[in-house]
């Protein structure tokens, strides 16, 4: 049996969290052991719960950002050496940082979910995001074995920088939970108080610029649907200013964090995601599986997804409130019939090509490529 340790920063309740969650849920415990090691404390929205629930073991570090970065030598290495992992997968700057330092000797392989140079100056500032996102590159550079999450992402690094090495191994949705069932709906909407003839427009994640949330309210109330509701499912620094500005709307629904996003799935018509960037959203896949046809900004991600079919959703421009009103209006008015053909096409998407088992497999298939590479070099020593 091999060991595959995972070094991630945290077990935040948060999409690479539950994408390393759906991998290791699918590892075939015959072949493989897994193992996580976070670098600082658990957040009170952990997932580690849900790890051990499924007989995962997980360690913490505890460090803070700074001592994880430059002072972390002789734990991390001790703890690392003390686990005797075949193979690690790291996640993030600062695992992948620790893991190129530290762990040069050991067969290794890191995921790359987003492409730096959009996502860091968006999350932390131009100036420190630009050199946050340099750093990256260069970590993933000197990887031995570097996979995108997206076919987007991995194209990314190719144009932008020659980087042609990287693998690609789509995000999975685990289709266990994330499932049509249309006997859930009246009782969901009776649950949180949502008027069972409306039209209901979804929206989870971050409530923050790059997600561009106010654009799908601006469009929601132009479109002025009498029997529509908008619902967001999520948090962040943009909550309380969209909130007071929509208080006078009362088809317009702030849930907040919610551990059970998979009710407000069930109980919705369509999804609405218009970010500005993005690497592969899980949030998109896990509603499409749910069978919600979706409205997605015009960025590679977005249309890498529909690329699978077409009947699954309607793309409009980044940042046009007019357009997406446009959408909004026409798909509030679609028959039955088309609403069922974009149903269908958004679940065949899905279950044919984001499975969280298929994902798995493909990783365990790395996985065994680099302990049978170690052992040919211990072979040849």
């Amino acid at each position: 049996m091999w060991r595959i340790l995972y070094i991630v920063s945290t077990l935040r309740r948060c999409g690479p969290t539950r994408q390393l969650f759906n991998l290791v849920k699918y590892l075939n415990r015959n072949l493989f052991l897994p193992q996580i090691l976070t670098l600082s404390a658990e957040p009170q929205d952990s997932m580690e719960k849900d790890f051990t629930r499924i007989g995962v073991l997980v360690q913490s570090l505890r460090f803070s950002h700074l001592l994880g970065l430059f002072y972390a030598r002789e734990v991390f290495t001790r703890t690392v050496a003390s686990i005797e992992p075949d193979v690690v997968h790291t996640s993030g700057l600062r695992a992948d940082t620790l893991a190129r330092k530290y762990l040069a000797d050991l067969p290794r392989l890191l995921t790359v979910r987003n492409y730096p140079f959009l996502d860091y100056p968006q999350k932390f500032g131009k100036i420190r995001g630009h050199l946050m996102a340099q750093f990256h590159i260069q970590v993933i550079r000197n990887s031995p074995v570097s996979v995108a999450c997206s076919q987007s992402v991995a194209e990314m690094f190719h144009r932008n920088l020659g980087l042609s090495s990287l693998h690609v191994i789509h995000n999975g949705v685990d289709m266990d939970i994330f499932q049509l069932d249309q006997s859930k709906k009246t009782l969901l909407r009776q649950k949180y108080n949502v008027a069972s003839d409306h039209t209901v427009f979804l929206s989870v994640g971050s409530l923050a610029a790059r997600k561009s949330p106010q654009i799908i309210i601006e469009a929601f109330r132009k479109v002025g649907l009498r029997r529509g509701t908008l619902i967001f499912v999520g948090d962040g620094p943009l909550a309380s200013l969209l909130q007071q500005k929509a208080q006078a709307d009362t088809n317009i629904i702030f849930a907040g964090q919610q551990s059970c996003v998979s009710d407000f799935l069930q109980m919705s018509d369509f999804f609405v995601s218009v970010s500005l960037a993005e690497g592969l959203p899980n949030a998109v896949l896990e509603a499409m599986a749910c069978g919600l046809p979706c409205i997605l900004s015009d960025i590679e991600p977005h249309r890498e997804i529909l690329s699978f079919d077409q009947k699954a959703g309607k793309i409009t421009p980044v940042g046009d409130v007019e357009k997406l009103a446009n959408v909004i209006d026409e798909l509030a008015k679609i028959t039955k019939m088309d609403y069922e053909s974009m149903s269908k096409a958004a679940r065949g998407i899905v279950h044919n090509h984001f499975s969280a088992q298929k994902m798995s497999e493909k990783y365990q298939d790395v996985y065994k490529k680099l302990t049978q590479l170690r052992t040919i070099s211990c072979i040849g020593k």
